[in-house]
């Protein structure tokens, strides 16, 4: 995009008095740190070696059937909240050994 020296100058004098940013819109990530979230992406990437090739039928059906067990005892104990109350102390714990310099 070619602009003369007059559009140029107008850029340049708005440059220093407003300059033109864009705000960002992200969404916000949570993360799942239980092992049942990372049991869940770990069956995702082993469902998609499956696709490929790269591990038989049998081995997933067994992998699957043990970590559908693991995830029933898991959600019996509430892992989700387990790790959600460790994430909670460790930060209340952070904060005191920063002197409750964190806001």
């Amino acid at each position: 995009m070619a602009i003369n020296s007059a559009e140029f100058e107008t850029l340049w004098q708005n440059a220093k008095t407003q300059p033109r940013f864009r705000k960002a819109e992200l969404p916000i990530i949570e993360a799942d740190l239980s092992l049942t979230g990372i049991l869940n992406q770990y069956m995702a990437m082993v469902s998609r070696q499956r696709e490929w090739g790269k591990l038989s039928q049998t081995d997933f059906n067994d992998l699957s059937a043990a970590i559908d067990a693991l995830k029933s005892v898991l959600t019996r104990i509430d892992d989700r909240g387990l790790v959600a109350e460790a994430v909670s102390q460790s930060a209340v714990i952070i904060q005191q050994k920063l002197g409750g310099r964190v806001s």
